[in-house]
């Protein structure tokens, strides 16, 4: 996307991604269990190099948008929003968040994150649905998809080979509210 994007609330600010922002804190965080654990992509072997070839093809890509989430108060990266792919032509867009500073767990932040990009999502890029697949055992980020108005379109049973387990993943699916 060629218009840089952003959108606040109190206490978050979701804007497009800055490749400034690849940098050992950002790498820190895909070593961390506690923010891995249910990443469908985990891989403690990762390197800078590696986060922002990865970065680049999301940046670059003109079927995904990727997000920096940034605390208000002190402009500090605190996770990762990627709108994609999306399908254009069906203007239905899949979501992932990453929450990487597990300072921020628990606090709201999911929550506030997933409103701030729904609004991107629906109002500034016009898509008609959103989706999302989570770890089944994820209850905290499936509450938050909830609160969010997130509805379960179905499970994938022992779809995802995690840390030497199977894991169901649970489809998720919320309309834009403008086209009900």
């Amino acid at each position: 996307m060629d218009t840089p994007l952003e959108a606040c609330s109190e206490r978050l600010t979701l804007r497009s991604f800055d490749y400034a922002l690849v940098n050992e804190q950002y790498l820190s965080w895909l070593h961390d269990e506690r923010v891995n654990r249910y990443l469908l992509k985990p891989n403690k072997d990762t390197t800078l190099d590696d986060v922002l070839a990865y970065v680049r093809g999301l940046v670059e890509s003109p079927d995904n948008v990727f997000l920096a989430i940034l605390d208000r108060a002190t402009d500090e990266h605190i996770g990762n929003v990627r709108l994609g792919p999306m399908d254009h032509e069906s203007r239905v867009c899949q979501y992932s968040m990453m929450i990487g500073n597990a300072d921020y767990h628990g606090r709201g932040v999911g929550t506030e994150t997933v409103a701030l990009a729904a609004d991107i999502c629906f109002r500034t890029l016009g898509f008609r649905k959103l989706f999302l697949d989570v770890v089944e055992e994820n209850k905290a980020a499936v509450r938050i998809y909830e609160k969010n108005g997130f509805q379960t379109e179905g499970v994938l049973r022992a779809h995802k080979l995690l840390n030497g387990r199977l894991h169901d993943l649970r489809i998720m699916s919320l309309f834009n509210p403008a086209e009900r």
